[in-house]
């Protein structure tokens, strides 16, 4: 199905997301974009005419991520997941001293896996599948809109786990399970495990590349540029009032 011209912004987002998923480095992933990019404006041609499609033109680089790659990453975030609700059970458990154990109830276990399916499985499944969709019909409007299928994804989760604790009997949200942690390990191997949601490179990174060649300017000179048109506003002020 024909589709609509493709600008180039969209279509370098696109690759750029395909790339990152590869696992390809930001870097090259600028210079890459930043290839596509000077002959779009040079020839101001369809980009997908030229190169493809984002997802085809990506694979001329690196293949798509395997499924270790992709295990690896549900794993690193499910990981950072517990950790950050660990942190918040240790602190908010205050009725507990610091050496005591603090109980796990079953509404503390379903609380926890549905957070892994939305935070962990659902970005390195769901939202793959949906820039991989993108990226292979960029200028075609998608049958479903994205967070449809978001909302549907974070629905069966849901489900899935309310329907597994239900069938295994376990219907009280308060039921013991019989593990028990001491508070503070709860809070220190949170705090050990939660950096691995923040350092785990999201899978959907729709952002364009900054340019290889562009280079910020100095601290000193960024100071002095705001500093320069901090005066300049306040004198075209002054001017205001006095007329």
């Amino acid at each position: 199905m024909a589709g609509e011209r493709v600008e180039i912004g969209p279509y370098m987002a696109l690759l750029a997301e395909q790339l990152r998923q590869a696992g390809v480095e930001e870097e090259r992933v600028r210079v890459i974009a930043a290839d596509v990019r000077s002959h779009v404006i040079a020839t101001r041609e369809d980009p997908v005419q030229v190169f493809g499609q984002p997802a085809d033109y990506a694979r001329e680089w690196a293949t798509p991520p395997s499924w270790r790659r992709v295990l690896g990453g549900i794993a690193a975030r499910s990981a950072g997941v517990v950790g950050l609700l660990s942190v918040v059970k240790g602190a908010m458990a205050s009725s507990f001293a610091w050496g005591a154990a603090v109980p796990v109830t079953s509404g503390d276990l379903v609380f926890v896996l549905v957070w892994i399916g939305v935070w962990g499985v659902v970005p390195w499944t769901v939202d793959v599948w949906l820039g991989r969709r993108a990226a292979r019909a960029a200028g075609q409007a998608p049958w479903t809109p994205d967070w449809a299928i978001r909302v549907a994804a974070v629905l069966i989760v849901t489900v899935v786990v309310m329907v597994a604790f239900t069938i295994a009997g376990i219907t009280d949200a308060d039921l013991g399970t019989g593990l028990a942690v001491p508070r503070w390990l709860l809070v220190v191997g949170g705090l050990a495990l939660s950096p691995l949601f923040f350092r785990t490179r999201a899978p959907t990174n729709r952002t364009v590349p900054m340019d290889p060649h562009y280079r910020p300017a100095p601290l000193r000179r960024q100071l002095r540029d705001a500093s320069g048109r901090l005066r300049g506003a306040m004198k075209r002020l002054r001017h205001a009032k006095g007329a």
